[in-house]
């Protein structure tokens, strides 16, 4: 069975990173499937969460505000980069003091 595994992969042309740690069973290649569609999903939460952030802040601070952010965060922001920067857009008064804030976590 793990030979035909290795072979389906390689037919279906399927990530190299599905079989990172040699999945031999078609539950392990099911496994590490879902473990990716779910990484994907919160990638896509988090991409979503920071352009709303983004609106916000444009709408508080200004563009330039806002581009700054971009080149502030890493994309996609991890969690703690979306609670930072939400608790900064309520407490700031200032767009400088906003984008200090930001970057010092």
């Amino acid at each position: 069975m793990g030979q035909s595994v290795d072979t389906i992969s390689e037919l279906r042309d399927y990530p190299a990173r599905l079989l990172k740690g040699g999945a031999k069973t078609m539950a392990e290649v099911v496994d590490r499937f879902r473990q990716g569609m779910d990484e994907l999903v919160q990638r896509g939460v988090r991409q979503g969460q920071a352009q709303v952030l983004r609106r916000q802040v444009t709408r508080r601070f200004g563009e330039e505000t806002a581009g700054r952010l971009s080149r502030v965060l890493e994309e996609p922001p991890a969690p703690e980069d979306i609670d930072r920067v939400s608790d900064a857009l309520f407490e700031c008064d200032t767009g400088d003091e906003f984008i200090e804030r930001v970057r010092m976590g």
